[in-house]
């Protein structure tokens, strides 16, 4: 299951048999009555096999027209944040120091990985160049 882009747990279902009279029900069936889910689904898939979560997380960019943006990484090295990123682009590291921003500020770095100061309340950003 893949929620917002992050795994949150997987499991393994049978496969359907391959039936052209067989129904298929979306958000309900007949052991769960006609109408058991509340909301809409949108963008139903159905694939041969199970996707790799960079298979769906591809899936979602295209789907909202989010291309690939890269995603930041974080780890801690002595008194440092070390922020590191798969670089498809030409990106740049932005920091502030409240959320929402009024404005952004440059990191200097050379790119992935970054190794920043971690003193007081720091939000980060990559900006498309």
């Amino acid at each position: 299951m893949i929620w917002d882009g992050q795994a949150l747990a997987t499991f393994t279902n049978v496969p359907l048999a391959h039936d052209s009279l067989a129904l298929a029900h979306f958000g309900a069936s007949a052991s769960w009555g006609r109408s058991p889910w509340v909301g809409k689904l949108d963008e139903i898939a159905i694939y041969s096999s199970a996707l790799s979560t960079s298979a769906i997380q591809s899936h979602v960019r295209a789907a909202f027209g989010l291309g690939n943006n890269p995603v930041i990484n974080t780890a801690t090295s002595a008194n440092n944040v070390v922020l590191s990123w798969v670089d498809p682009g030409n990106w740049v590291l932005e920091s502030a120091s409240t959320l929402p921003a009024s404005s952004w500020t440059p990191v200097q770095t050379n790119g992935s990985p970054a190794v920043v100061q971690a003193n007081g309340n720091k939000f980060f950003r990559l900006r498309a160049q």
